[in-house]
């Protein structure tokens, strides 16, 4: 059947009429379903709380009592804006800063005393060092003065048997003999008390190096002490610094204050109990 100009021109007026209605509809449901996001889902912006929350920038922060000492200033006033790192309520930290300056004396002391103790340690060291060495050059004589001995030893034992066989020949008298029996004996007792001197060198030196030994064992183990009071001190030092810093309550992000207790220096509060939002 065919179909005339005329109809086939409105057939495509009214297509493309649906097609515009569509687009517009489609419009309509886009812009509809943006709206409804847009006023219930919240954005993902966040900031950190005074108390660690992490918590939408809109939503109000309460903040706290950490302590049951007294206030000693209130940074704020209701209705004020503040900046982060503004200090909102500060609490009385005497009491803490007291035992911190305690205990940050009482380490210095201690610093003090190893410093003391390392220079004891060092000076005895030397020490040790400095006298086993005089004791090594003493000795040194020593054993020389027993090698000339010995030396000499040898020289009379020689003249003593040399006078033996001249008396016996009759060609030197009793007397000369008898001089050099004396001699090797003399030499003998000389040779004894230097061996005897030497041994009590020894003895002398080991003796003072067990005494040595013993007093920087002791020093070390003071060292260690005082090393170990101070590594005991230095955690509640670095907790009782941040216990202090704490006392002072800073924001942590730039709002407005828009609710607070009747907040005033030299009031207490418990901790947990409500101070400000």
């Amino acid at each position: 059947m065919a179909v005339s100009f005329e109809d086939t021109m409105r057939s495509l007026e009214r297509d493309s009429r649906n097609t515009g209605l569509r687009f517009v509809a489609a419009g309509v449901a886009l812009l509809a379903a943006w709206s409804v996001i847009a006023f219930t889902v919240e954005l993902p912006l966040s900031v950190t709380s005074i108390d660690g929350r992490v918590v939408a920038a809109a939503q109000p922060v309460d903040v706290t009592s950490i302590t049951r000492e007294p206030i000693v200033a209130v940074g704020v006033r209701l209705g004020q804006r503040v900046n982060k790192g503004d200090v909102l309520v500060e609490f009385d930290s005497t009491s803490l800063s007291f035992d911190l300056d305690s205990r940050t004396q009482r380490i210095a002391k201690l610093r003090d005393e190893m410093a003391s103790v390392r220079k004891e340690i060092d000076s005895s060291r030397l020490s040790a060092i400095s006298e086993a060495e005089e004791f090594d050059r003493a000795m040194d004589r020593l054993r020389a003065r027993i090698g000339e001995t010995q030396a000499r030893i040898e020289h009379a034992q020689t003249a003593e048997r040399l006078y033996g066989e001249l008396r016996s020949e009759k060609r030197i008298d009793a007397l000369q003999y008898s001089e050099a029996r004396s001699n090797l004996e003399q030499s003998h007792k000389v040779l004894e008390a230097e061996r005897a001197e030497l041994k009590e060198k020894e003895a002398a030196k080991q003796l003072a190096f067990s005494r040595r030994t013993s007093l920087l064992a002791g020093l070390e183990r003071d060292l260690a002490a005082l090393a170990g009071e101070i590594a005991e001190l230095e955690p509640k030092v670095r907790q009782l610094e941040r216990r202090i810093a704490d006392m002072r309550i800073q924001a942590t992000f730039a709002g407005e204050v828009g609710a607070m207790a009747s907040l005033a220096v030299g009031q207490t509060y418990a901790p947990g109990d409500w101070l400000l939002t």
